[in-house]
């Protein structure tokens, strides 16, 4: 769960890559935040076009997530990911504005985007889903968290054991 922070039973959220589980959402974000800086290569931009952007992109995900939690559309893989590529865009063009020294800016990207999810919250709060979400993330990290602890707990044991049976019983001089 390190990595997707999804507990089993929402799995179609993530996918697996190398016996590891990513969040699709997640990692589509990271990916525009990566791609963002492809924006540096055309000068000239005007601030409104950058402010716009900034405004725009992240509504497709904002959109997609809160739909999907209040059950008012079956998600998929290709829309997490491509709205989470979009999200991480301008995420990525607020942290570019800080780099080149636009502060005023890069703020502004940075508290509209969580204006946006704090309204998220308060829509599923008004819809008694906010709640059940949380708890379901609680459930699904506490049992990750048991079957972790359960699963080093046994590893460890096995390596006392392997450890314990390769020393000599007694020592002669």
């Amino acid at each position: 769960m390190l990595f997707s922070h999804h507990p089993p039973f929402q799995y179609d959220r993530t996918f697996l890559l190398f016996g590891t589980r990513f969040c699709v959402r997640c990692t589509g974000i990271l990916f525009g935040i990566l791609i963002s800086p492809f924006f540096l290569f055309f000068e000239g931009i005007d601030w409104w076009i950058v402010l716009i952007a900034s405004l725009i992109l992240p509504i497709p995900a904002i959109v997609n997530f809160t739909l999907n939690e209040l059950g008012k559309i079956n998600n998929s893989t290709i829309k997490r990911s491509f709205s989470g590529v979009l999200l991480g865009m301008a995420i990525g063009l607020a942290f570019i504005e800080l780099f080149l020294g636009q502060y005023l800016m890069g703020i502004f990207i940075i508290t509209f985007i969580f204006i946006l999810e704090i309204i998220v919250m308060i829509i599923l709060h008004k819809a008694n889903v906010l709640e059940d979400f949380i708890k379901q993330y609680e459930e699904g990290i506490y049992k990750e968290c048991q079957l972790t602890t359960k699963n080093t707990g046994h590893l460890a044991a096995s390596a006392k054991n392997r450890i314990t049976a390769r020393r000599p019983t007694s020592i002669s001089h």
